[in-house]
């Protein structure tokens, strides 16, 4: 990014800082002995074979000691509620074939101390595909087993942060940004934004 805003001509600078950072490294669900590709959700508990009924009911009776089935992405809001009510985790179904990377915390940049940290759920969550609804409906039925694994990597460290300026002709400013971080391929998240941003910075100078 910086090289590209050089050769345009613009003034820039890489920012050094430490950042609390999370993502989904790889995740599993095993229903009926067929193991189905999952997405984690970044943000949430890890879990290495974890083994449990699954329900949709939100009755702690019938959460406690099971994994939590929503509809739809695996929600903050889902993942405390499952966890206050001693559920295992969250097992989300997307609405399609895809899969999301997402995450399940309700904080804007970096934890301040131990009050931000104590926010972030400390059950796993994961999305499958829609083609998994009717073996999860059959382990709610019957109620068998299902296993889920989620490896998530969440710490501080070292980012580094693009920024260009251009000089105005009067006083005030316009501030453009967008990240440039993704989990996946990131054509359109985030890397359509960049080169937007880039050449809007060549188009200005």
């Amino acid at each position: 990014i910086c090289e590209q805003l050089s050769s345009a001509g613009i003034a820039n600078q890489m920012l050094e800082l430490d950042a609390f950072i999370s993502w989904p490294v790889k995740a599993s669900l095993t229903v009926a002995g067929t193991v189905l590709p999952a997405n984690g959700s970044a943000f949430t508990a890890s879990a290495d074979n974890l083994a449990g009924r699954v329900t949709r009911s939100l009755e702690l009776t019938d959460l406690n000691g099971a994994f939590l089935v929503i509809d739809g992405l695996p929600r903050y809001d889902a993942c405390i509620s499952a966890q206050k009510a001693g559920a295992l985790g969250v097992i989300a179904i997307s609405h399609g074939p895809q899969r999301h990377y997402v995450q399940a915390s309700p904080l804007w940049g970096a934890p301040t101390g131990p009050a931000d940290l104590a926010l972030l759920p400390s059950v796993p969550a994961i999305q499958v595909s829609r083609d998994a609804a009717d073996l999860l409906d059959q382990a709610i039925t019957t109620g068998s087993q299902v296993t889920m694994t989620s490896e998530i990597r969440t710490e501080w460290r070292a980012a580094q942060q693009p920024v260009g300026e251009i000089e105005g002709r009067e006083p005030g400013y316009v501030l453009l940004g967008a990240h440039y971080c993704t989990w996946g391929d990131g054509a359109t998240d985030n890397t359509a934004g960049v080169a937007l941003l880039i050449e809007l910075a060549r188009l200005l100078e």
